[in-house]
């Protein structure tokens, strides 16, 4: 099965899944803090992979919730920093970060204020602010990339978006064991609910089958 086949099989309604140049098939789900669960073929594993917070809108609802990051307790959970910078269409550079995921959440609770829309005379300042406090790695090639992306294009604003991705790695061999015993669209929903857990969230408005997720490894990984 395709990941688009497999996702068309978890929802309510297919016309949820849809298709995401340079990313992958992914449920559209309606939460303030999330709009993107994807599952996106990346070497030998198939993630589950959730977009929290990125757009300025969704990071404001996300950063302003409890954020439960302890229910992920599953060692194949990756959930990592996904800061970037926005033109009103599309996605324009990403920063990789230093700090643990805790305390990226926590910088960003604290600073939702710099959730913003800004002009782009102001993003030399931000970036290296956040460089300094450790929230992003700014090196000589991303500065480069910077330059060549943004400042020498003609944008006149930036939305800053601090986003945060949860991901689920299975193997491929999982994934053809767990289809086999007719037991995959159980365990794709139970990781979904598992990942929605941590704004106190689960699938129930779009998964046919609601599985809630359960602590630990699944039996038999």
């Amino acid at each position: 099965m395709t990941s688009e086949e497999i996702l068309i099989s978890l929802v309510k309604n297919k016309s949820l899944v849809k298709y995401h140049h340079g990313w992958g098939y992914y449920i559209e789900v309606d939460f303030g803090a999330i709009r993107k669960i994807g599952l996106i073929p990346d070497g030998e594993n198939l993630n589950v992979s959730l977009l929290f917070a990125n757009t300025v809108n969704q990071g404001r609802n996300f950063y302003s919730k409890e954020i439960k990051l302890d229910t992920l307790n599953n060692s194949k959970w990756k959930p990592q920093a996904n800061f970037h910078l926005a033109s009103t269409f599309r996605n324009l550079i990403w920063f990789e970060t230093e700090i643990e995921p805790k305390n990226y959440i926590e910088f960003w609770q604290k600073n939702i204020g710099l959730l913003r829309q800004i002009e782009v005379n102001e993003a030399k300042g931000l970036i290296r602010e956040l460089s300094k406090k450790e929230v992003i790695v700014l090196d000589p090639s991303k500065e480069s990339e910077l330059i060549s992306t943004i400042f020498e294009k003609e944008y006149q604003y930036l939305n800053v978006c601090a986003g945060f991705e949860a991901i689920y790695s299975y193997k491929f061999s999982e994934i053809d064991l767990l289809n086999q015993k007719n037991k995959l669209k159980e365990d794709l929903s139970r990781i979904i609910n598992q990942g929605l857990s941590i704004i106190g969230e689960d699938g129930s408005r779009f998964l046919i089958n609601n599985s809630q997720y359960i602590e630990g490894d699944p039996p038999g990984f």
